[in-house]
């Protein structure tokens, strides 16, 4: 394993924040927002599921949604580092809790439109997806997403990506149906099998050596995956957090007296004020209430041997 070293203040604030507030639903989150030199992004989730990233096709640039966007170059020639089996990758994926529900969501700014090439794939064979699940474009270059377990498979599409325009795609599985977003809408939905599949590493425009498909080309940024069902709100509020370019995290876009950093790390809508007095962990306090009070509003309070415990969190 690679040894990461991740530098610089604000790098250090969100490393800090995260661990002290990570999700327990929220397996790994990636902005790409490190030095472009950098061969590594850093699992904002706090799980330490970092990406690696094989230089010599990938390139890390601080422009995208969220602050960065690493960028594929889509060549089946240039072979990631020995050992690896994709352009990038988080190998430590495996020891996640997704094994059943899902939800996998990533801004994708294409290429060259290539038929079956993988965003984001969580399978143990990365060039079969024989299990497992993933973001991809379809055959005509459309969003696309799969679940595969126990030999039953589902694939959903929908939406035409058009070349060199950023939108933002989640895939969702609830136990029973595959569902497809774009740009926070329902772009589609197919039956999936329901058991439970085996954990795996997640892939990153993976090589792939068999059939029509290739590699991804293009960029990619904000990946992140949960080990569980969002709701409908919550895939439309990951999208409209990054909507028209990065935000100011000092601001207060909404006027709610929750700064949009804050909103935003936590999976809030920066632009929506109504969020303001919602529970989402449901402790009988509200969101508003959690960021003075500088806790994290998805962690709830625990009571344990007579004592009040919470999740506290650095202010942005």
């Amino acid at each position: 394993m690679k040894a990461v070293v991740f530098a610089g203040r604000a790098a250090l604030c969100v490393a800090v924040l995260a661990a002290a507030s990570a999700s327990a639903a929220l397996e790994g989150w990636w902005r790409f927002a490190e030095p472009e030199a950098a061969d590594a992004s850093e699992d904002l989730s706090g799980n330490g599921r970092h990406v690696f990233l094989a230089t010599n096709a990938v390139l890390k640039v601080s422009d995208g949604p969220g602050g960065g966007s690493a960028w594929f170059d889509g060549r089946s020639d240039a072979k990631p580092h020995p050992g690896e089996f994709a352009y990038a990758f988080a190998p430590d994926f495996d020891e996640s809790s997704v094994t059943g529900a899902f939800t996998v969501a990533a801004w994708v700014c294409p290429g060259a439109a290539g038929a079956y090439s993988p965003i984001a794939v969580c399978s143990s064979d990365p060039d079969g997806w024989t299990d497992g699940f993933g973001l991809f474009l379809g055959e005509g270059g459309e969003a696309a997403a799969f679940r595969s377990c126990g030999g039953a498979e589902a694939f959903v599409s929908g939406g035409a990506l058009a070349p060199g325009v950023w939108r933002h795609v989640a895939a969702r599985f609830d136990g029973r149906a595959l569902s497809l977003w774009v740009d926070g809408r329902r772009a589609g939905e197919a039956a999936a099998p329901s058991g439970g599949c085996e954990p795996a590493p997640l892939a990153l425009g993976t090589i792939v050596g068999r059939g029509p498909a290739q590699p991804f080309s293009g960029g990619v940024a904000d990946v992140r995956v949960w080990s569980s069902a969002l709701a409908d709100s919550e895939i439309a509020s990951a999208y409209r957090q990054f909507v028209g370019g990065a935000l100011d995290p000092e601001g207060d876009d909404d006027g709610d007296g929750m700064p949009n950093g804050w909103e935003a790390f936590y999976g809030l809508d920066p632009r929506d004020a109504a969020d303001a007095g919602a529970d989402p962990d449901g402790d009988g306090v509200s969101n508003l209430a959690e960021c003075r009070l500088g806790r994290s509003p998805r962690a709830g309070v625990r009571r344990g041997a007579g004592l009040l415990r919470s999740v506290t969190a650095t202010a942005f």
